[in-house]
């Protein structure tokens, strides 16, 4: 039973590998392309986005 455990649990593990190395592919795939923003303007931009909207509440 413990190593029917350990099975599902390596098999998790290597599907999450998997789903984190694809994310990193299409990321990668992304900046040539050039699709990427600056993360200081997302973070500017996302920040005013709350502010106003904290305000507005």
């Amino acid at each position: 039973m413990a190593a029917v455990r350990r099975g599902k649990k390596k098999n998790a593990f290597e599907e999450q590998q998997l789903e984190i190395r694809d994310k990193i592919l299409d990321g990668l795939n992304e900046i040539k392309k050039g699709n990427i923003k600056d993360f200081n303007e997302v973070c500017a931009r996302l920040e005013n986005q709350y502010k106003d909207a904290a305000i507005h509440d």
